[in-house]
């Protein structure tokens, strides 16, 4: 069995054991991304699935696939650029607890997923709220070059 089937095969198991059904338009929003390893908007998304499942799907039928996908932890939306990416532990048996930092290069498109520490969470939050601040975001994106485009500078 391949990655793409085991992460596949791994997210059915998750979905059955937490009571919720992985449909096939959910699986096949899910196949697509994990095709696809590059930060996708929801309208890229939708041309692959328009071109490889139903060429009359419409946006909101993608958008609330990929909204059950995120609340079951198996992608993420980044708000800075309004793009989805598989979860990087997807079929590892890990599960979110809010503490997670994305490394973007503004560059490639290239993404890495970082788990951060709860001590330096607990610190930020502890920060936020000293400026009766609440975050409503478990993420933090950081922008900047990979090491690959910025030794090509």
């Amino acid at each position: 069995m391949d990655s793409l089937e085991q992460n596949l095969t791994q997210v059915r198991i998750q979905c059955q054991n937490n009571g919720v059904k992985l449909t096939p338009l959910r699986e096949q929003v899910l196949r697509i991304m994990l095709q696809n390893t590059q930060p996708q908007s929801a309208y890229e998304i939708l041309q692959s699935y328009q071109n490889e499942y139903n060429p009359k799907a419409q946006p909101m039928t993608i958008y609330r696939a990929l909204n059950f996908l995120e609340q079951i932890d198996a992608v993420h939306r980044l708000s800075s650029t309004r793009q989805y990416i598989v979860c990087d532990h997807l079929g590892h048996g890990h599960s979110h607890h809010g503490f997670t930092q994305f490394l973007i290069c503004d560059e490639c498109g290239q993404l890495q997923e970082i788990e951060m520490e709860e001590s330096i969470w607990q610190k930020l939050l502890n920060e936020a709220a000293a400026y009766q601040f609440t975050p409503n975001s478990t993420a933090i994106e950081i922008h900047g070059l990979c090491r690959q485009c910025a030794s090509s500078i």
